[in-house]
């Protein structure tokens, strides 16, 4: 996968979430709480995606190929405990009235896990 490709398919992902987040902090009113920690996880995730990706295509032309499962099971680990890290954060340093107000990045978690995993799959082939 091309830089080019990613940062398009990145934005595929991205774009949306940003677009919906916006809708949702205008139009829905008990929202509002949710957005911080909204705004947050997509920055997040982004900003690692773009990392996974340079450090990615860097192990996967190494010639070592233990390389890459190395890397992808580091990627892993590193983003489950940088996500809980992040939460915690969070939650003490903002210390909201409702622990639900992480509720919305879970399913972020989730859409960028998708998108990293079909673009690890994707440099794995090369």
């Amino acid at each position: 996968m091309t830089h080019r490709n990613f940062l398009k398919n990145l934005a595929f992902v991205t774009l949306p979430l940003v677009a919906l987040t916006l809708i949702l902090s205008n139009t829905v009113p008990g929202f509002p709480p949710y957005a911080p920690v909204t705004w947050m996880s997509i920055i997040f995730f982004t900003l690692f995606s773009l990392t996974v990706h340079l450090l990615g295509t860097k192990a996967a032309a190494s010639d070592n190929k233990n390389d890459f499962i190395r890397f992808i099971m580091m990627v892993i680990m590193g983003k489950l405990f940088l996500s809980v890290i992040l939460v915690i954060g969070y939650i003490y340093a903002v210390q909201p009235s409702n622990r639900l107000v992480v509720l919305p990045f879970i399913p972020i978690y989730i859409i960028y896990t998708i998108f990293e995993t079909k673009f690890m799959m994707r440099l794995a082939k090369s």
